[in-house]
């Protein structure tokens, strides 16, 4: 495990949830997997230039270590779209 910022996963239409085994949420942010931005401030900072490009190629998802965390899920509209355990051998999903 490596400690530090976990950062942001930025802002979209997917939910993720982090819960308890009692499924008390822990934790909960929203994300897009579907768009890929490279937007970046230009030379004189005055203008941030880039493209946005749509994506359907894998992603990673950071979320933080919060003790007692026991699934991940994936929402989108109210829908569970992926549901895993975040404490099984290893402890960390790398493809859901």
């Amino acid at each position: 495990m490596q400690g530090g910022c976990v950062g942001s996963n930025g802002r979209g239409n997917f939910t993720y949830e982090i819960e308890t085994s009692n499924g008390e949420k822990l934790f909960e942010g929203d994300f897009n997997p579907e768009l890929i931005f490279t937007d970046s401030p230009s030379e004189n900072n005055q203008e941030i230039n880039g493209e946005t490009y749509t994506s359907d190629v894998n992603f990673y998802l950071k979320i933080p270590t919060i003790n007692n965390a026991k699934t991940l899920k994936i929402v989108q509209n109210q829908n569970i779209l992926v549901e895993t355990s975040l404490n099984d051998i290893g402890g960390i999903p790398c493809a859901i």
